[in-house]
C-alpha cells in the first residue's frame, strides 16, 4: 500500500486515481491509512460483495486475494492482476504502463 503511495503522484499525472479495498470496517480501515501515511482511500466491503463481484474473493480466509485493477472512466476493467500469494504484488510500473494505455 505504500509502495502505491509514494508513486500516487504519478498515477495521478496520467489521470488516474489510486483506492484500495478492504473487508475490514471503516474504522479499521481509516486507522490503517493514517498509520500508513496513505492519500488515498482504503474503501470498506465488510460483506465481500464487491470483492466477489471482482473475482477475488478468499473463501477460506474471508479476505480478498491480492490484487490490483486498473479501470476506465466507464467502469471496465482494462487491466487486472491477481495473486494468490498474500505478499504478491506487481512491479508499480507495470501498473502505470496499464493506466497509460487506458488513455490511448
Amino acid at each position: 500500500m505504500t509502495r502505491f503511495e509514494e508513486r500516487r503522484p504519478e498515477f495521478e499525472r496520467k489521470g488516474a486515481r489510486v483506492a484500495a479495498v478492504s473487508v475490514d470496517p471503516v474504522d479499521v480501515s481509516q486507522e490503517l491509512s493514517a498509520k500508513l501515511g496513505l492519500h488515498y482511500p482504503i474503501l470498506s466491503d465488510p460483506s465481500g460483495e464487491t470483492i466477489r463481484a471482482w473475482g477475488v474473493w478468499h473463501a477460506e480466509k474471508k479476505i480478498a486475494l491480492p490484487s490490483v485493477f486498473v479501470v476506465d472512466s466507464h467502469g471496465v476493467i482494462r487491466w487486472k492482476f491477481v495473486s494468490p500469494a498474500f505478499n504478491d504484488r506487481p512491479p508499480e510500473d507495470d501498473v502505470l504502463e496499464a493506466v497509460g494505455k487506458v488513455g490511448q
